[in-house]
């Protein structure tokens, strides 16, 4: 059973880096046929305000408002 978990945490693991090492070589390719040029950030993700979060991928960003969902979320809790 240890040795079963230990082999399905090493694929996980590696699907990861190979994930990682995918989405880096995208970001650089669409950077060089873009011609943008920034510092590179695979899945950024910042935050831009109280209830907002920025996603940064290959110099596109997205503004990410989560006014609704808190509000969602106040409601669903308050009952």
């Amino acid at each position: 059973m240890r040795q079963a978990v230990c082999s399905v945490c090493l694929i996980f693991l590696c699907f990861v880096a190979v994930l990682g090492l995918g989405l880096l070589a995208c970001e650089r390719g669409l950077q060089e046929v873009s011609g943008l040029v920034s510092y590179p950030g695979v899945l950024a993700l910042n935050r831009a305000g109280e209830q907002t979060w920025l996603f940064t991928f290959a110099d596109r960003q997205i503004v990410l408002d989560l006014t609704p969902l808190a509000q969602l979320w106040r409601r669903f809790t308050a009952q």
